[in-house]
């Protein structure tokens, strides 16, 4: 089963993304920094990184391109409170598949998940 990474300095969206993605089915890490996260990519085989854009330390587009150093076949989305024209483009243009703005409810999560682990997504699972 493939492994998602979510990376994002607030507790308490760690924990309902946690919650969520186990509910579904999903094996999931998670991370409070940018370090903390580049840790888990070095020790697993990750499919899946959705990282939060605007982070103290390291910031989400450093992370990201970190990430692509070490793991080239891990795919990114990016989330941000602070969606703008500028910070998106970055963001593309650094080769980020998607970014996404806060806060991501459970109608977008699930067809992305789809999108972007294909047939690996767990089966029989619903949100309640």
């Amino acid at each position: 089963m493939p492994v998602i990474l979510y990376v994002d300095d607030d507790a308490a969206s760690r924990w309902t993304m946690r919650k969520l993605l186990e509910h579904l089915g999903y094996e999931i890490v998670v991370a409070s920094s940018g370090h903390e996260a580049l840790n888990l990519i070095r020790e697993r085989d990750i499919a899946l990184a959705i990282i939060d854009y605007m982070m103290p330390g390291m910031h989400g587009l450093d992370l990201f391109k970190q990430i692509q150093k070490c793991s080239p076949e891990t795919r990114s989305i990016f989330l941000t409170g602070y969606l703008t024209p500028e910070s998106t483009e970055a963001a593309l243009r650094a080769g980020v598949e998607r970014v996404v703005a806060k806060p991501m409810g459970v109608e977008m999560l699930v067809p992305l998940l789809s999108e972007y682990l294909g047939e690996n997504r767990p089966a029989g699972r619903s949100v309640v």
